[in-house]
């Protein structure tokens, strides 16, 4: 789901910027940010970026050391899309990325660049390949013990107990998933795999679910991020909650289409998406001050808001746009009163 919307939107915006040729990263405040991750302190930022009319299907790699002020460029070079970036919480210069190797594509990206699972140790400056996962999707480090790794591969999902030297297979039915911790949970995980929601409850040796209904359903493709004690996550037709564990959803009050990311900033819950008819409608960031339940719109914006982290140091959203880069929206700018209409809520989602 998240590929192909990747490729519809970088058809779209490809008109808009300059035109910058493969090799030539510059800096990301002309690129398509589809991933962003800070260090613990919130003062490294690193962030991947499409440069505009460079095309569709190869990456540059960037970090700031000013949390989002200002932004170089790495050694990493020119990859295949990245799609999911951590951070060692213990060491800022730690970072893993995950990349996916286009199956096919044309000019200009013909051969097709590199995909696979890259790490670094000296905050980008040198950078290890692991070739196994040409296809990697999603890379996350358990919250309780940082050196288990879980990564989603579109040929599977994987886990590493030894901070990546060594991987094997876990039981997730599906490859090419959204992972994310289960907020509520040590040792709990979700997996969104566009297709449906499922969890596990033993650091991923099982899972359960369909938690969203299966094909048809909703189609969950965001991390699932929680407020107090409610579970959301973010699909093709708005934000779903879970008020008992992720046992049951119903859609809350939002109504943007195609949910890309959700983020939690100080206690408030923000979303960012498409205004109702997609892409060809703009982009929207939106913020929740009461656990889902309505929703007012920050900013409506061809720049399309993509995906979000939070800078501590300057009290700053960090929102990736597919087309101006990384920006940085202080809290209070967030909050503006304009509402907008929701529809109103199916029934509820049950697990079995």
């Amino acid at each position: 789901m998240r590929i192909a919307l990747r490729t519809a939107l970088l058809v779209a915006i490809a008109a808009i910027g300059t035109s910058l040729a493969r090799g030539q990263c510059g800096v990301p405040s002309a690129s398509a940010v589809w991933s962003v991750a800070t260090s613990r302190d919130g003062m490294r930022v690193y962030a991947d970026g499409v440069p505009n009319g460079g095309g569709s299907y190869f990456d540059c790699f960037y970090r700031s050391d000013d949390a989002g002020r200002t932004w170089s460029s790495t050694l990493l070079g020119e990859v295949a899309w990245i799609l999911s970036i951590d951070v060692d919480p213990r060491d800022a210069d730690d970072v893993w990325v995950a990349s996916q190797q286009p199956t096919a594509c044309a000019d200009p990206c013909f051969p097709p660049p590199p995909g696979g699972l890259y790490h670094s140790t000296d905050g980008g400056a040198t950078w290890a390949r692991n070739q196994s996962f040409l296809y990697a999707r999603s890379i996350l480090r358990d919250p309780v013990n940082p050196d288990m790794l879980f990564l989603s591969d579109y040929t599977g999902s994987f886990k590493s107990g030894d901070s990546g030297v060594t991987w094997n297979p876990i039981a997730l039915l599906q490859g090419g998933a959204v992972l994310s911790s289960d907020p509520l949970a040590p040792n709990a995980l979700f997996a969104a795999t566009g297709q449906d929601l499922f969890r596990s409850t033993d650091s991923g040796e099982s899972w359960s679910g369909s938690l969203l209904g299966g094909y048809g359903g909703p189609y969950p493709f965001t991390r699932v991020v929680a407020v107090s004690s409610d579970l959301f996550v973010g699909t093709y037709s708005g934000v779903y909650r879970s008020s008992d564990a992720g046992d049951h959803w119903d859609l809350s009050g939002h109504l943007g289409d195609e949910i890309v990311d959700l983020f939690v900033a100080d206690g408030v819950l923000f979303s960012t998406g498409f205004w109702p008819g997609g892409p060809a409608s703009g982009g929207m960031l939106s913020r929740s001050d009461d656990r889902g339940v309505s929703w007012s719109l920050v900013r409506r914006s061809p720049e399309f808001p993509s995906f979000l982290a939070w800078s501590a140091p300057t009290s700053s959203l960090i929102v990736g746009t597919f087309t101006e880069g990384v920006r940085l929206l202080p809290i209070e700018d967030t909050v503006i009163s304009f509402d907008f209409p929701v529809r109103p809520a199916p029934a509820p989602v049950s697990g079995r």
